[in-house]
């Protein structure tokens, strides 16, 4: 599965989650953890409501290196919140469409 690259503006403060946890509805709070790349249940969730992604080095509001900017869509809302980019890849990036 490949997502679309979005602009880093829509990126910013206000669609930023830091619980990314409760947002996608998984069975554990998040609060500032960066997603580890073996967890099922946030890739499965991932999968489900992402829709595109943004190089964290260009983000707008908390850009960081060696992460990417996941934006995912849950009951008609936008959120957004930083992934390992090894867990990107592992994901979106290498994956056949």
């Amino acid at each position: 599965m490949k997502l679309e690259e979005l602009n880093s503006a829509l990126f910013d403060y206000e669609h930023h989650v830091s619980d990314f946890g409760d947002f996608l509805g998984l069975s554990y709070s998040c609060w500032s953890r960066i997603p580890e790349s073996k967890d099922t249940e946030l890739h499965d969730a991932l999968k489900r409501h992402a829709v595109g992604w943004c190089d964290g080095e260009r983000l707008c509001f908390k850009p960081k290196y060696g992460l990417v900017g996941i934006m995912c869509e849950v009951d008609g809302e936008r959120a957004w919140f930083h992934i390992q980019q090894q867990t990107f890849d592992q994901l979106f990036d290498s994956e056949e469409d």
